[in-house]
This record gives C-alpha cells, structure tokens and sequence, in this order.
C-alpha cells in the first residue's frame, strides 16, 4: 500500500511539474495496478481513497490536458464519485463532487455546476484538508464571474484567500493533493480579473506575487500559460502578466510551452468563452487549466492510452455501470 501511494503522489508531481512524457509512460500502467489490487479487497477503504485521488488529481487532467472528448471525462469524474460513493467518507465525497462540478463549470453548465457546489459538505478545516476548501471556496467566485455576476465575486474569493494564507505561507499541498498558498490565490484572482476584463488589475497582481513561493519550478507556467482572456484590453495584457510573475524570479515558458505564445494567443475553440461550449480548463491548479490543442508528447499506443485504461475501467464499478450523464 505505501510503495502505491508513493507511486500516485509520484506521478502528481510529474503532472504538476509539467514532465508530461513521464506521466505518459507511468499512468496506464498505474491505473491498472490501482484497480486491480482494488479489485482484491485487500485495504480496501484507504485503495478507494487512492483511486479517487489518482482520477480527480491526475487521469482527469491528463485527459484535458490531451483533448480528450469531453464524454470520456466526465465519465472519470463520475467514476471517481461512484468510488467515493462506496468510501463513504465525508472528505472523499468531498474530492469527487468538486471534480464534478469543475467538469461541469468548464463545459458551461454553468447552473447544474452552481448547484453541485452548494451541494457539497466539506470538511473541517484544518491543514489536511485546507487546499480542498480553498478551492471549493475559490471556486463559488469562479461560478459567479462566469455566469457575468461579478458583484458576489468578491466574498468567496476574499474567504479562500483567507484559508490560503491561514495555513500556507507558501505553495503547499494538503493530504487529498489540493495545492494551496497566497501563490495559488494571487493567480486565482488574476483569472477573475480577467473574466471581468480589468487587465491593468491582472498586471498589478502579478507583480505582487513572487513563483520561488511555489512548490514546483513548472508552477508558474503551468497556472498562468493557459490564460485564454476575450478580445479586448484584457487579450493583450495577459502576455505583460505572465512576463510581470516571470520577472519576480520564475523560470520563462520553455519553446512549446502554452505561455510561449506570446500575442499569437492560438488556441482550441474549446477554450472560449462562450457559454455552453466545453472549454476543457479546469479549476484545480488555476482556473486556466490547459489548452485544449495541446496534446502530451511522446507517443503511446490507443490501447496503453490512459483514456482507454479508464474506460475499460469505468465500464463497471460493484457491478453498476458508470456512464457520462449519471
């Protein structure tokens, strides 16, 4: 059990320090084992716990990442919620229906993401669990700035701030690998800064923010590079944003890298604003998620492809069929 939960908070570091070839060789692999050893009822509540951490922190944003059909994660989110279902633990719960409702906020359902939100019980606050309310918390004032209801931003965001602060002076990550810190909320405030089109605000922010704060030297690419601003003052500010958080002492987006686009701005019909339409970002690690159009390097055959493995996997969970739309 030790050497897998080694293996899953692994390949999350991998992913969150953009070493996307790594997470590419090591996932299918990973699920498989997971699932299997689940299969066996051998330490089974703290494996349902695992699985729900791997599905909602690495498999769903690798499928994002890889412009996956939108079908095939929502059905990774769903099995993860049926996993939790069956932990039934209230901070496990708690991952999976935010997982959920971030699915659902990023495909532009934006009411049946609203009420998802409200409908999660989270867990008392404490270091353990801290990322997880802050970005739930976060959250609520994303749901708010993308339904345009930009006066009740402010107190969601205001509280998650509050609970990034209060137990992170710096990027941490709490045991459900939610990552956390004024870092991580500065970036988050950016965002909806942009969402309201104020870039002389984003700007600001970022030169506030210093990146050595961050736990992995591919953090501030990796919250910033995917920033997709509408046409306007704003579309032209994100590039002085990025350069703002880079200055401080950041490393620079490497050639290929999302925020190596510079004014181009390229970037997948999927991830405009435009209500209703998946935009394939997500809220964990920045609401900017990934760019849609930009694939995984490093080749890996359709039947070792991580999207294959959780859809062989999410075929039946205690007998019950796990399909999108449940």
């Amino acid at each position: 059990m030790a050497a897998l939960r080694d293996q899953v908070t692994r390949i999350h570091t991998q992913l969150r320090a953009c070493r996307r070839d790594e997470v590419n060789a090591d996932l299918p692999g990973l699920i498989r084992n997971l699932h299997t050893i689940l299969d066996t009822g051998t330490d089974h509540a703290d494996l349902l716990e695992l699985a729900v951490y791997l599905h909602v922190h690495v498999t769903r944003q690798w499928l994002v990442h890889a412009a996956a059909p939108t079908d095939l994660v929502r059905q990774t989110v769903f099995l993860a919620r049926r996993l939790a279902q069956e932990r039934d633990e209230v901070t496990t719960l708690a991952v999976a229906e935010f997982a959920v409702a971030d699915v659902l906020l990023a495909g532009g359902a934006l009411e049946l993401g609203r009420a998802k939100l409200d409908s999660l019980t989270l867990p008392p606050i404490t270091a353990a669990t801290a990322g997880l309310v802050y970005l739930v918390t976060a959250c609520h004032a994303m749901a708010a700035a993308l339904d345009r209801r930009h006066g009740d931003v402010a107190a969601p965001m205001n509280a998650a701030a509050e609970v990034a602060g209060r137990f992170g002076a710096i990027s941490e990550v709490d045991s459900r690998g939610f990552a956390f810190g004024p870092v991580n909320a500065g970036c988050f405030r950016m965002w909806l800064a942009l969402e309201a089109n104020e870039p002389d605000h984003v700007v600001s922010i970022a030169r506030e923010l210093d990146p050595e704060q961050l736990s992995l030297p591919g953090e501030p690419v990796h919250l910033l590079g995917a920033f997709r601003p509408r046409a306007g003052p704003a579309a032209g500010r994100r590039d002085d944003a990025v350069r703002a958080l880079a200055h401080r002492g950041g490393p620079q987006p490497h050639p290929g890298s999302p925020a190596s686009d510079g004014p181009r701005g390229h970037r997948h019909a999927a991830s405009r604003h435009t209500p209703g339409r998946h935009r394939h970002r997500t809220a964990e690690n920045g609401p900017s998620g990934r760019r849609a159009d930009v694939a995984p390097s490093g080749g890996i055959s359709r039947l070792q492809h991580p999207a294959m493995v959780v859809a062989s996997r999410s075929a039946t969970v205690n007998g019950h069929m796990v399909r999108a739309g449940r």
